[in-house]
């Protein structure tokens, strides 16, 4: 969603509704190939991949059209963090599944705030003003 703006300053929607269609026939694909052999993490993983190919596309076709700098490396720490975080409080086995989902949720949003404070503390750049 970052980079739909760049689509709609230079009235190339199109490129979009293309991506979007790509990414659904991608989405379709995986599931076919995922759900059956491992349920429904399967069709999570296939999401998960075709969202991947999604923001993939449209942040390349957004830099050909207005190129914008941005530093990756905080949001890829920070997602590393989040999946490690998610991953260590799975392992924690509490009887009560709302207390458990309470305590996880918890924890995971706090870790995800201290992150979210340090991307906002790292080096911002400005945005160019399109042409």
């Amino acid at each position: 969603n970052y980079f739909l703006p760049t689509f709609f300053i230079v009235k190339k929607m199109q490129v979009v509704a293309v991506v979007y269609v790509i990414s659904a026939i991608a989405n379709v694909g995986f599931n076919l190939i995922l759900i059956p052999k491992i349920g429904i993490m399967g069709a999570a993983i296939a999401t998960l991949i075709s969202y991947g190919i999604m923001a993939g596309m449209i942040y390349i076709e957004s830099q050909t059209l207005i190129r914008v700098a941005i530093n990756f490396r905080p949001i890829f720490i920070t997602v590393i963090i989040a999946a490690s975080v998610w991953y260590l409080l799975m392992q924690i086995d509490i009887p009560n599944a709302w207390v458990s989902l309470a305590v996880k949720m918890v924890i995971l949003v706090s870790v995800l705030s201290v992150a979210a404070l340090w991307i906002y503390k790292q080096k911002q750049v400005p945005l160019p003003l399109p042409l």
